[in-house]
């Protein structure tokens, strides 16, 4: 059934039992569904969270320095694809406060 790409929910009446063990089974036998359309992601959570734990604890400083060694020592990832990740998490890029043009009065405060 699995070769057949019925669905688990199918397969799971017939059967009578949970998706957990149909899942277990077609990992075992190296069955792949032919369901899943469009390309796999390119980093798992694990190397998501990764990337996203090196920005906080400042270990990276941008995403390009993140990008670096997120997959493989010797493999990068596209920046694009770290900042992406890092929105999905939740993280902000952060924007450089505007400074106010030095005006006469602030020249002198500044310079006192």
């Amino acid at each position: 059934m699995l070769s057949h790409s019925i669905p688990w929910d199918v397969i799971q009446k017939k059967v009578g039992c949970g998706k957990t063990m149909i899942r277990r089974i077609s990992r075992k036998t190296k069955m792949q569904s032919k369901n899943s359309a469009g390309r796999h992601r390119l980093l798992t959570p694990r190397e998501e969270t990764k990337a996203a734990r090196d920005i906080r604890l400042g270990l990276s400083k941008s995403a390009a320095d993140a990008s670096f060694g997120v997959k493989k020592p010797d493999r990068s990832v596209n920046p694009k694809t770290i900042t992406r990740t890092f929105k999905r998490k939740g993280l902000k890029s952060a924007k450089k406060k505007t400074a106010l043009p030095l005006n006469n009065d602030r020249q002198k405060a500044r310079y006192d």
